[in-house]
């Protein structure tokens, strides 16, 4: 077996295994599948042919491989158009595909019988006598055998074009430029190698399109690859392992001794092994591969269905607490008119009872304006009114408004403020907002002892208040979600049941919308807590 002959088994053995993996491993498009596979297969019984047709001798037999050798190629440009047209998937195409396919079958089918039963197509073989190649002599429809070669390509690269105009994906244009150009390129190779120069009496390179057949395969299943249809990673893998199998082959049936047998034996079997063992690592990694890529779409899908439903609800607050706000202040006021003897005197114990319900009612209200402040905020609609503010006023005044809570639970209340102008620009309504709601917290989970309310300059051009207590204090995990919304902290849950952990989210935004920024810390349970407020002051 000559070098011609051991590359033509090499092409045999990647494009029946192209054409047999391509097929086992597609993942959609039936059609594009069947077409491609077919096409390797073809190509790979045609090659084996063309083996044949230079190893035997015998005239009958070479004359009747001669025209098996002209009648297998016919079903090349009917299967590569079929692949075509499954791959651009013209509209034509689906109304017509039946009609399309039996048409053109029994166009081949014809031309096959018509090549193997008479002498139209191949005439006789002439067996060459001292070395060189055997010469084949046409017919007289060998010029329509050519002709309908021609017009086959010619439609599918007719129909590769426009698609390519057509479609506005750049990946499909890039798949389409792949393909029109590697196939067009070894599509001429191989009819001027084995039909044009063979009429012409030129028979030295007939074997040639065989062997380039392996490009042209190429060409389709490179530029198919980001299609999504053929798994690369893993049909190359197994390309490479035939290939190395093919050429060890050939060493074990060229060896002239056993010992060299045995030898090669081994080490072909060995290679066998373990390239086996390598494809079937390959395929669990694609497994594994094509199994994240399924979770990261499920997740994606979860993800723009949790933005969904984070949106929802947040048009819920707005709407619920809007809602709620109107009858919550008309019930407010009517009771306020009460409490002030407008109808008259209550008695004592409606009295009593009235302001319990108006307390209630106030921190309901309370709740309700924070619950449409966190979806305010959530959907960038917070307003903010920003004026020159002397924070240390500020913190005084607040400070003034705790005076009776702090009496009431015994607390020592210490202002560390010192008295020269802290000037920042500010909503005074937000910044209220922060403050009042620092201080409330540390009063409510402050048993005993006292609170320190702080304000300092810091070099870096900030002032920053310190509200401290000597209250239940803070573990680790309570101050990793302290900030985050609804996510009140246990420690805080046994205090005060009422906790919702909407404040501090709230209050983070505001400090957060003033250019500053807000922080925890706390030396343990049982050892009290204290909330830095950094903001800019004006320059």
């Amino acid at each position: 077996m000559d070098l011609i002959n051991i590359s033509l088994v090499v092409a045999v053995g990647i494009t029946l295994f192209l054409g047999v993996s391509i097929f086992l491993h597609r993942r959609e498009g039936r059609n594009f599948a069947f077409s491609f596979s077919l096409l390797s297969m073809t190509m790979a019984v045609w090659s084996v042919f063309m083996i044949l047709y230079r190893l035997l001798l015998d005239t009958d037999t070479v004359l009747w491989i001669a025209k098996i050798l002209y009648a297998i190629p016919i079903f090349i440009p009917l299967f590569f158009l079929f692949f075509v047209l499954s791959f651009t998937n013209f509209p034509f195409w689906q109304r017509k595909r039946l009609f399309i396919v039996i048409g053109l079958l029994l166009l081949s089918i014809a031309g096959i019988v018509v090549t193997l039963t008479t002498n139209l197509i191949v005439t006789r073989v002439d067996l060459p006598l001292l070395g060189g190649e055997k010469e084949i002599y046409f017919g007289s429809l060998y010029l329509y055998y050519i002709i309908y070669y021609l017009a086959l390509f010619g439609a599918a690269y007719y129909l590769l074009a426009k698609n390519f105009f057509l479609t506005k994906s750049e990946t499909k244009r890039n798949q389409i430029s792949i393909i029109f150009i590697g196939t067009l390129v070894t599509t001429s190779f191989g009819l001027s190698t084995d039909l044009i120069l063979p009429w012409f009496g030129f028979f030295t390179t007939n074997w040639l399109a065989n062997f380039t057949s392996i490009f042209f395969m190429g060409s389709i299943l490179y530029g198919t690859v980001q299609y999504n249809l053929f798994n690369f990673k893993l049909i190359a893998t197994e390309i490479l392992v035939v290939v190395i199998w093919s050429l060890l082959a050939v060493e074990v049936f060229l060896v002239e001794t056993a010992v060299e047998l045995t030898i090669k034996g081994i080490i072909f079997a060995s290679i066998m092994l373990l390239s086996i063992f390598l494809v079937k690592s390959v395929y669990r990694e694609v497994e594994q591969r094509e199994e994240i890529e399924r979770l990261a779409t499920d997740l994606k899908s979860a993800n723009a269905r949790l933005k969904e439903l984070d949106t929802l609800k947040s048009q819920f607050l707005s709407i619920a607490s809007h809602d709620l706000r109107a009858p919550l202040t008309a019930i407010r006021n009517f009771m306020s008119i009460m409490l002030e003897g407008t109808y008259g005197k209550l008695p004592q114990a409606a009295e009593e009872g009235m302001r319990q319900v108006f307390g209630r009612a106030t921190e309901m209200a309370k709740s309700v304006d924070s619950y449409l402040n966190v979806s305010r905020i959530e959907q960038g609609k917070m307003k903010y009114d920003f004026v020159d503010v002397d924070l240390a006023e500020l913190l005084k005044d607040t400070a003034s408004l705790f005076k009776h809570n702090v009496e009431e639970k015994n607390l020592k209340l210490i202002l560390s403020i010192p008295n020269e102008r802290f000037s920042i620009k500010a909503d005074i309504g937000k910044l209220q907002e922060i403050f009042n709601n620092l201080v409330d917290n540390s009063i409510k989970y402050t048993p005993e002892g006292s609170l320190t309310v702080s304000l300092e300059k810091k070099t870096t051009g900030r002032a920053r208040v310190t509200i401290e207590d000597t209250g239940v204090g803070m573990s680790r995990k309570t101050m990793m979600n302290l900030f985050k919304l609804f996510s009140p902290g246990e420690d805080s849950k046994k205090v005060n049941p009422s906790s919702t952990g909407v404040g501090l989210y709230i209050t983070k935004a505001h400090v957060e919308a003033h250019g500053g920024k807000i922080w925890a810390e706390s030396d343990g349970e049982g050892k009290g807590s204290r909330f830095i407020v950094e903001l800019p002051l004006k320059g």
